[in-house]
């Protein structure tokens, strides 16, 4: 019985595929490692119950996409960090509107294009964003406007 389990770590295998309902049960979940496995893909429900998430690590995997309501769950989520994947669209400007608490997102060595002008428009609590080494083009004057907690920008 692991429903009590706090923090699981599934880094560095193999990893390929997650179930949608994998946590299912981990709704004490507080601190999730899937790093450097061989995840191209995540299911929209993979992380519905995970309510008390607060560390979510997938760096270091093979990610293309991100599904508009992903993280919609994780409201209580302040670390998120995908970098080092092959995102090239966070097509939803909803993406991260519910993670209001979210404090450190790390998107570097990606491959994103372009950023939606409303995609950090929610996450007020922002301080720490890292973009570096990705193909944007173009950012909106708009982007920050409602993170004035945001310190640092890579």
């Amino acid at each position: 019985n692991l429903n009590k389990l706090n923090k699981l770590d599934l880094s560095d295998n193999k990893i390929s595929f997650i179930e949608s309902k994998s946590f299912i049960n981990q709704t004490d979940l507080q601190t999730l490692y899937l790093s450097v496995n061989n995840l191209t893909y995540i299911e929209n429900e993979t992380f519905r119950n995970l309510i008390q998430l607060k560390s979510l690590q997938l760096d270091n995997n093979q990610i293309e996409y991100l599904d508009s309501n992903l993280f919609d769950n994780c409201t209580q989520l302040e670390d998120l960090f995908l970098h080092k994947n092959r995102i090239y669209l966070i097509h939803d400007q909803n993406l991260f509107s519910k993670l209001f608490k979210l404090k450190n997102l790390n998107l570097n060595q990606n491959s994103i294009e372009f950023l939606n002008s409303n995609l950090f428009k929610d996450t007020k609590q922002l301080r720490q964003l890292n973009l570096y080494d990705n193909q944007i083009k173009n950012l909106s004057t708009e982007i920050f406007q409602n993170n004035h907690q945001l310190y640092g920008l890579d």
